[in-house]
């Protein structure tokens, strides 16, 4: 077994994703544990997002949060049909 984790830039994009996934598939005889975090620059997003809760700007989160769904979702079609490519 292998432990294989990934986040930040390396599935911030369709593309990056596409490279985890070749990787991963190319691990497979090792039969790999995958673990994900937050894509690129989320964590940031939050930390500011939970920052301007406690503080009482809810506009300011409210529109943060609406930004964050927006850029996951324009993400989410692109993979549903993706394929892994033969290395």
């Amino acid at each position: 077994m292998i432990v294989m984790k990934f986040g930040g830039s390396s599935v911030e994009s369709v593309e990056a994703i596409g490279r985890v996934a070749a990787i991963v598939a190319s691990s497979l005889p090792q039969k790999p544990l995958i673990v994900v975090s937050a894509i690129g620059k989320t964590t940031d997003q939050l930390l500011r997002m939970a920052e301007q809760a406690v503080a009482g700007y809810r506009e300011e989160y409210t529109e943060a949060l609406r930004q964050l769904r927006s850029s996951h979702l324009a993400v989410a079609p692109r993979l549903v049909h993706w394929k892994v490519k033969e290395h």
